[in-house]
């Protein structure tokens, strides 16, 4: 019986990066693989109807079908960077809880530069 068994409980051993990033150091490559779980994290969030998740929209044009996409991505963009703001003062705070806090808010000024 040539199979091999796969069944066991714990893994214990290295795991091999496999990069095309050539300029890249050890601790960059290191570094951009332990924080994969923020995109992933993001992916999940976006699913996510009680924080804004894409919703489906009856459109009848490509164009409009694109503002839409346009204006969802834009508004992923901005609920990330507040979140970062507030955790750049020291407050810890889920996205969830952040947009609870925010959601009275009707009008917001961007100083950009």
């Amino acid at each position: 019986n040539n199979k091999i068994d796969f069944s066991f409980k714990h893994y214990l051993g290295k795991n091999i990066i496999v990069t095309n990033r050539s300029t890249w150091g050890n601790e960059q490559i290191i570094l951009a693989y332990r924080s994969q779980f923020n995109i992933e994290n993001v992916f999940k969030k976006m699913k996510d109807r009680n924080i804004g998740s894409w919703r489906e929209e009856f459109h009848w044009t490509e164009q409009k079908v694109q503002i839409h996409s346009f204006y969802w991505d834009r508004s992923i963009l901005l609920r990330a960077l507040a979140l970062i703001r507030f955790k750049n003062t020291g407050v810890q705070i889920s996205m969830k809880r952040m947009l609870h806090c925010l959601e009275d808010v009707k009008e917001v000024i961007l100083n950009i530069l």
